[in-house]
């Protein structure tokens, strides 16, 4: 059975952009066993795309296999590793079953972003289309905002922004989502030219009032500490002092065109979290420490942390941060393959910068993957990501794009990068 040629791939390349803008619309609640889970139009359209691309598989004329090899047999060993904690683990089964599928999705998406884009123009697509995702979501964050929560200001106040949300999340939740995408806009602006800057310019306006609105510290210093990470690779691909001065300008103009009562709200629940810090998350870390120590190998169940949490913290769901999440419940068995999942994905980041690719804008894109990657990693140390729907499907959508721009294993060293 033959390989898809690029123009079949082509005419098929709205599936994706389909997916990702079905995240952003309200799902139906089913009442299933006294619960009453959230149903996206996702969770249905994804399916009936990957049984059309089985279906393609086994008695079409066009085969979709799977391109990286080393993510598939690492994300079928973490699906076996989740699926083996949850049979000796029955603390409870829904949520385990919830979390097993928001991580399969999630890499469902990823096989086929890769499976599919076989041309540089669906990669530039690609691209666009989650700069214009994250672009409506801060479109939205900002709408909500003028309309609902603007009374909401000061120090204490602004806290109670932090409990409010969309359909889609709380304000924490959101500022996770805007995280991994907000790099690739900068990145696009600069690569870009005349008319073809002004997309993901208003995206980045967007994403950045997002950002603000959401009041989220750990997001905002996500991006900060991933950009100094990143800096020999920032300043080996082109940037100078006369960009950061240019970007300090471009922060302040844009800060004195936002409300005034926002930018005062966000620097005095700075300053009022400095002066009281937060005691809550170290006690999550603990708990997930140490169920992570009586449960070692398969641990206490998928998406179960919250029972413990209930009992010896705080009543919320997740541990707020991944690692200790992933060790209290799934366990060295559950963790490891997450982690290796992990570990290619920065190694390959870094290594797409340090490749000789010629096209200037494509290094500025890699070298903001990287970026991303390691914000998104960062926040999440402090807050939930993983186990959010939306987060697992963005996620796998950038991790494609780290996997297409490699020269060694993608599209970037087929023909010109186009900037359409």
């Amino acid at each position: 059975m033959q390989a898809c040629n690029s123009s079949t791939v082509r005419s098929g390349g709205w599936v994706l952009r389909l997916l990702l803008f079905s995240l952003l619309v309200d799902g139906a609640a089913i009442p299933i066993a006294g619960r009453t889970p959230t149903v996206l139009a996702f969770d249905v359209l994804l399916p009936l795309v990957v049984v059309y691309m089985l279906w393609q598989n086994l008695f079409g004329a066009c085969y979709w296999g799977f391109p990286d090899k080393t993510l598939f047999c690492l994300g079928l060993t973490y699906f076996f590793a989740q699926l083996l904690s949850l049979l000796f683990n029955f603390r409870d089964t829904l949520r385990s079953i919830l979390l097993i599928k928001i991580s399969f999705f999630g890499f469902l998406v990823y096989w086929i972003a890769i499976a599919r884009t076989r041309s540089r123009i669906d990669l530039d697509r690609i691209t666009n289309c989650l700069i214009a995702w994250g672009g409506i979501l801060g479109l939205i964050l900002l709408y909500r905002f003028v309309t609902d929560w603007a009374s909401l200001i000061g120090p204490e106040a602004s806290y109670e922004v932090k409990e409010l949300g969309i359909s889609i999340g709380r304000s924490n939740y959101l500022a996770a989502l805007l995280v991994p995408i907000f790099p690739l806009t900068l990145a696009a602006v600069t690569a870009r030219t005349g008319c073809q800057k002004l997309m993901p310019i208003l995206a980045a306006f967007a994403m950045a009032a997002g950002l603000l609105i959401t009041f989220s510290k750990g997001a905002l210093l996500a991006l900060v500490v991933g950009a100094i990470v990143a800096l020999p690779l920032l300043v080996k691909n082109g940037l100078r002092f006369r960009h950061v001065i240019l970007f300090v300008v471009l922060a302040a103009v844009f800060l004195w065109v936002m409300p005034r009562d926002l930018v005062l709200s966000n620097y005095e629940m700075v300053a009022y979290r400095l002066n009281n810090p937060d005691l809550e998350r170290p006690d999550l870390w603990r708990v997930a420490w140490r169920e992570f120590l009586e449960h070692p190998i398969l641990g206490i169940g998928p998406n179960c942390i919250y029972i413990y949490n209930r009992q010896y913290a705080i009543d919320v769901l997740h541990t707020h941060n991944f690692i200790l999440n992933w060790l209290a419940e799934g366990g060295l068995v559950g963790a490891l393959p997450f982690f290796a999942i992990i570990s290619v994905l920065i190694r390959r980041s870094y290594n797409i910068c340090l490749n000789p690719i010629q096209v200037p804008g494509l290094k500025r894109v890699c070298v903001a993957l990287y970026v991303s990657l390691l914000s998104t990693l960062l926040h999440g140390l402090v807050e939930p990501t993983f186990q959010g729907p939306q987060y697992s499907v963005i996620f796998w959508s950038c991790a494609a794009l780290i996997f297409l721009y490699d020269p060694d294993r993608g599209l970037s060293n087929k023909t010109e990068l186009t900037t359409a």
